[in-house]
C-alpha cells in the first residue's frame, strides 16, 4: 500500500469511527420542544398533582434559604406522568439542562425526577455538587426511600429524598437549616 492510499484509508476509517460513535453510542437526546416548560414557581413540577401543600412549601422554603446564600444551590423537584419512551437518563440531563438548574457560577443544581408511569426515580447532580452527591450516594438516598415509593407513597418518598439531598447540600455547604423547614407529613397511598 502506498502512502497516500495508506492516508485515504486511514482518514476513512477515521470518519467511519466517528460516525459509527455518534450514531449507535451516543445516546439520544430528548427534544427540547418534547420537556415541559420550567414552571413559575422553579422549584417543584407536578404534572400528576401528587405533591401535597406542605411537601411543595417544604421545597420552596429550603430554596428560598439557598437563594440568601453566596453559592445559591437549587434543588429541583420534577414528577411527571411519562418519560414518552426516553430513558430516564436522557430525560433527566435534557430537563436539567433545558431549567439551567443551578447557580451558573458553581454548576450547582439538583434534579429530583420521578416519572410515574414507568415508575422510574433519578437524581440528576451538577458538576459543582457531584463530590457532595456521588453516584453512590444518590443510589444510597434512593435505596433508603424505595418503600415509600414501592408502596404509592410517591408524596412521603419525594419528601424524604429531598430531605436527604438537602442535608448532603447543606454538609457541602457548611449551611444549617431549621429542622422545622424539613418536618415531614404522611400520606394515603395513590393506587
Amino acid at each position: 500500500m502506498q502512502h497516500s492510499d495508506y492516508k485515504q484509508f486511514s482518514t476513512i476509517w477515521i470518519v467511519f469511527i466517528a460516525l459509527f460513535s455518534f450514531l449507535y453510542i451516543h445516546p439520544q437526546l430528548v427534544a427540547a420542544s418534547e420537556l415541559p416548560e420550567a414552571p413559575s414557581n422553579f422549584y417543584y413540577y407536578d404534572e400528576p398533582g401528587i405533591l401535597t401543600p406542605e411537601t411543595k412549601e417544604l421545597i420552596l422554603t429550603i430554596n428560598e434559604h439557598y437563594e440568601q446564600t453566596a453559592e445559591k444551590p437549587q434543588i429541583v423537584v420534577a414528577v411527571i406522568d411519562s418519560l414518552n419512551g426516553e430513558t430516564v437518563e436522557n430525560y433527566s440531563v435534557a430537563l436539567f439542562e433545558k431549567w439551567k438548574i443551578g447557580n451558573i457560577d458553581y454548576d450547582n443544581g439538583v434534579l429530583i425526577l420521578l416519572a410515574l408511569e414507568e415508575r422510574e426515580i433519578r437524581i440528576e447532580v451538577g458538576y459543582g455538587l457531584e463530590g457532595a452527591l456521588t453516584d453512590g450516594k444518590t443510589g444510597k438516598i434512593l435505596d433508603d426511600n424505595l418503600a415509600y415509593l414501592s408502596n404509592n407513597l410517591f408524596d412521603g418518598g419525594l419528601q424524604e429524598i429531598f430531605r436527604d439531598t438537602v442535608t448532603e447540600v447543606n454538609a457541602e455547604y457548611h449551611y444549617e437549616i431549621e429542622e422545622s423547614s424539613t418536618s415531614v407529613v404522611t400520606e394515603t397511598p395513590i393506587t
